[in-house]
């Protein structure tokens, strides 16, 4: 019975990508949520001191935020799984 063995084979592969994808979404997920929690308790207020201009402190506090973030959202997007897997 090689069908039952590949099937089983596969269920584990199965497995095995899965988890690593959920180990890269949790990962880069809780720097992202620690991410927006220093900008929005550090860097916004800071910038708003600095700036006079409430809209102009926003915007380059989302485009500093935008860019610290932009490695871990391509984690989560484009990460592969482990070479091995299916």
């Amino acid at each position: 019975m090689p069908s039952v063995s590949r099937k089983l084979q596969t269920e584990k592969q199965w497995k095995t990508v899965l988890f690593d994808y959920l180990k890269i979404l949790l990962i880069n997920g809780i720097v992202l949520i620690a991410l927006n929690l220093l900008t929005v308790q550090v860097l916004a207020p800071f910038l708003d001191k600095q700036f006079s201009n409430h809209s102009l402190s926003r915007i380059i506090t989302t485009i500093i935020s935008l860019m610290a973030a932009a490695p871990f959202i391509w984690a989560i997007i484009g990460k592969k799984a482990r070479k091995g897997s299916i």
